[in-house]
């Protein structure tokens, strides 16, 4: 094992569950999976000398709001836009149409002079902008990035600057920093926290798309909905054009 720095420690993370101990042990005390812990590195709290804290009050004539996505249906349901710095996931089962819904949420946030960033972890960027072509999609500014790990998306993002960040799914990203295969619990409560903060931090919306289990929930941890501000179903039958979002 590595030296740690002074900044750092170190604690085991279950691969199963998400319990984390301070000590190695051959099974995880909550979920009783054997081999399950996994060391990590954590960083050490830092004083918080470098917290900007502001009155509740300040700058109210400057802060927006929320950001209209120009879909009626969608900001009714988003209570009249998006926010910026929030997080929204957004389930469906497989090929209920989520990532065909966002390339039009794209476009139309982008408009002629924006841009918005969809990191496809699924897809290659040819098979996005055959779907991009079938929908119409007519912004320039609806830029596309195959990518899997979570650091080179927050990079990215952070270089372009996009008007929302659109991450197609968040199963399919990895951080190197935790073990496991991507869509496993740590990897997607990992995966999902970094890019939350990095949209908190600099104000940039994120849209996650989340594939839906058998029993109709969102695969993945159980904590995931609770991490971010807005959780969307997207519902309909494959056989009927209709399609429900609640």
């Amino acid at each position: 094992m590595k030296g740690s720095s002074r900044n750092e420690t170190s604690s085991y993370l279950c691969q199963q569950c998400g319990y984390r101990s301070g000590k190695w042990m051959g099974f995880c005390p909550q979920c009783r999976n054997r081999e399950a812990l996994v060391e990590t590195v954590v960083a050490a709290p830092r004083a918080s000398g470098n917290v900007e804290v502001v009155s509740a009050t300040a700058g109210r004539s400057t802060v927006r709001d929320r950001s209209a996505v120009g879909i009626g249906e969608l900001d009714r349901v988003l209570g009249g836009g998006i926010v910026p710095g929030a997080a929204m996931l957004v389930g469906g089962e497989p090929g209920v149409g989520k990532s065909t819904l966002l390339l039009q949420v794209a476009d139309s946030v982008a408009g002629d002079d924006g841009t918005v960033l969809i990191a496809t972890a699924e897809e290659s960027v040819h098979q996005v902008q055959m779907r991009a072509r079938r929908v119409g999609v007519a912004s320039p500014g609806v830029e596309i990035a195959s990518v899997f790990d979570v650091d080179d998306i927050v990079a990215a993002a952070s270089e372009r600057r996009p008007r929302v960040l659109i991450v197609d799914s968040i199963q399919a990203v990895s951080s190197i920093d935790v073990g496991g295969s991507a869509g496993g619990t740590s990897q997607v409560r990992e995966s999902a926290a970094r890019l939350i903060s990095f949209a908190k931090s600099s104000g940039i919306p994120l849209i996650l798309v989340g594939h839906v289990t058998k029993d109709g929930s969102i695969a993945g941890p159980r904590t995931l909905e609770h991490m971010v501000d807005v959780v969307l179903y997207l519902e309909g039958e494959s056989e009927q054009g209709l399609r429900f979002l609640r």
